[in-house]
């Protein structure tokens, strides 16, 4: 007990004396405070696979980044798991990326990704168009590829590439991560082979111009086409061009000459790539043909080995072009009847012009009250040119004897849209022609009498005269005679142009097309059965002047 207590004793002592000391320090001896670290800090980026930001760690020249917990809310799916931080980095193909090591003091900026490692997927090459496996490539989704198959090799074509898509606008990247199934396909481009074939424009450009320009099919060169519409091919590829003024509506192909149609390649408005189509410049017209909607001077461009079709508008209309202009907003269409009644227009005869009529806004047509139609064919047409045309069409109403040709879709015959009319054998005679822009309505030649001086008044049309004679005249003109016997009571009639119905619905009443007496008024008669004939004098155009006499 004495020692324990002595140690004891002496230890307390021995604190006593520390602690004076300290209290009791020199004036020499001076104590100061640690100074601040001034080492300089660098960032330790972190961020996911796909480039997305999660955090920033500020960490001191030499010292060593904490690795930070797994970043699991940034997990691409359920079936992904964390295989650690990565060194951002520009690969080649054929390295990986590097994982970090924690260990490692930072001495600059440190950039890292968050890697993760799914389930086996594959990457399918495909050797063409056709879904031909060239080879398949199996890989942990999360990761990249490290090697490629060997090129393709396809007879008369230069391999460009892979590609993520199937429309070749993505270049596939063999460093970016697949993180699932992936489609890879090949770009392949022709390799040249000079194109020895000719083409040359045919169409209607609506520009007189270009009239030796047509379209005739087959035939002979320099008679029927001219080898100025011929295009001219580059030395160095198969790109064919040529330069033309062309009207509005105007319309044309490229085909190569003395082929029948479809027979050999042709370039249409289907042969048009869609980042080359322009709506203010042009159209798709009737047969696939290139319809000009703003004229102008116009380079045509084709490319044979890859057979696309390229037009390009480079002008307005040169001063004093005789090419069809635009038109006035607001203009009218000529509509008028072509056909075999005038050699479809080929010695220079215009189209028998239909007449418009606005009476009704609403419903606005046009008509022509009586044309001889001859055995054959006929279509509409616009401004006596081909640029805007109507034929046969599901909507049309025609007369017994006259067809419309025809097509199976799905197994169904359809009336096909924008062919000729024909008129068969013994159906050929006079009719009259309305037509609204989207069908043709056609009946036999309709004149009538209204009047209070028949049994149905002026609210019905009385049966109608019957033609009783033509007689040809000079210059193509024509007297036509048309009668008929009615019983009238005391009153007046008129004679006027038939009412036109479809079904129920009445599209005219015809009272836009009258005649009375010598000075237009209503005709008197007295009661009793009488002859009226109605004599139409009609020129070689159409144009006429009629009468009507009673006996």
């Amino acid at each position: 007990m004495k020692k324990l207590f002595k140690g004891l004793f002496t230890t307390a002592l021995a604190v006593g004396l520390l602690a004076g000391c300290k209290g009791g320090a020199s004036s020499s001896e001076v104590v100061t405070p640690s100074s601040e670290d001034t080492r300089a800090k660098h960032s330790v980026v972190l961020k996911n696979y796909d480039g997305t930001y999660i955090d920033t760690l500020q960490i001191r020249e030499g010292d060593k980044a904490t690795k930070p917990a797994d970043p699991a809310e940034f997990k691409p799916g359920d079936d992904f798991t964390f295989r650690g931080w990565h060194k951002e980095a520009r690969l080649q193909l054929g390295e990986d990326y590097e994982a970090y090591d924690w260990d490692t003091p930072v001495t600059s900026e440190v950039k890292l990704l968050a890697l993760w490692e799914g389930s086996d997927v594959y990457v399918t090459f495909y050797v063409n168009e056709l879904a031909v496996i060239h080879e398949e490539i199996k890989v942990k989704a999360g990761h990249i590829l490290l090697e490629m198959p060997e090129d393709p090799v396809r007879d008369g074509y230069e391999f460009l590439g892979w590609y993520s898509d199937a429309a070749l606008k993505k270049p596939f990247k063999p460093t970016d991560f697949i993180m699932e199934d992936t489609d890879v396909y090949p770009k392949y481009e022709k390799l040249y082979v000079p194109d020895t074939r000719t083409f040359h424009v045919v169409g209607s450009l609506a520009n007189p111009d270009f009239s030796y320009i047509n379209w005739n099919a087959v035939g002979e060169e320099g008679v029927h086409w001219d080898v100025r519409s011929y295009l001219t091919k580059a030395d160095d590829s198969n790109l064919y061009s040529i330069e033309l003024v062309i009207g509005f509506r105007g319309e044309f192909k490229i085909k190569i000459p003395n082929a029948e149609w479809d027979s050999e390649l042709q370039f249409s408005y289907g042969k048009i790539r869609e980042e080359d189509r322009n709506d203010e410049n042009f159209l798709a017209g009737g047969y696939d043909n290139v319809q000009i909607v703003n004229a102008g001077a116009y380079l045509i461009e084709i490319e044979t080995t890859y057979e696309w079709l390229r037009v390009t508008r480079t002008g307005d209309l040169p001063e004093g072009s005789p090419a069809t202009p635009n038109p006035e907003e607001g203009a009218i269409d000529n509509w008028g009847v072509v056909g075999e009644l005038n050699n479809w227009g080929n010695d220079g005869d215009l189209d028998i012009e239909l007449t418009y009529n606005d009476d009704n806004l609403e419903a606005p047509f046009y008509y022509i009250p009586f044309v001889k139609l001859p055995v054959g064919d006929f279509k509409l047409r616009a401004n006596n040119d081909w640029g805007l045309n109507f034929g046969s069409h599901p909507d049309n109403v025609l007369p017994a004897g006259f067809t419309q040709p025809t097509e199976l879709v799905e197994e169904v015959e359809t009336i096909k849209t924008g062919e000729n009319i024909t008129v068969t054998e013994g159906h050929e005679g006079w009719y009259r022609i309305y037509f609204d822009t989207t069908k043709i309505v056609i009946t036999e030649i309709n004149f009538a009498l209204r009047g209070d001086s028949l049994a149905d008044g002026w609210d019905k049309d009385s049966a109608p005269l019957a033609v009783a004679g033509e007689v040809a005249g000079e210059a193509g003109a024509v007297t036509l005679t048309l009668e008929g016997t009615y019983t009238f009571t005391d009153g007046k009639f008129k004679v006027k142009l038939g009412a036109l119905a479809v079904g129920e619905t009445e599209l005219y009443s015809g009272w836009f097309l009258s005649f009375g007496d010598s000075e237009g008024q209503d005709i008197p008669v007295t009661a009793g059965d009488h002859k009226v004939t109605l004599t139409l004098e009609i020129a070689a155009d159409y144009t006429f002047t009629g009468a009507v006499t009673l006996a």
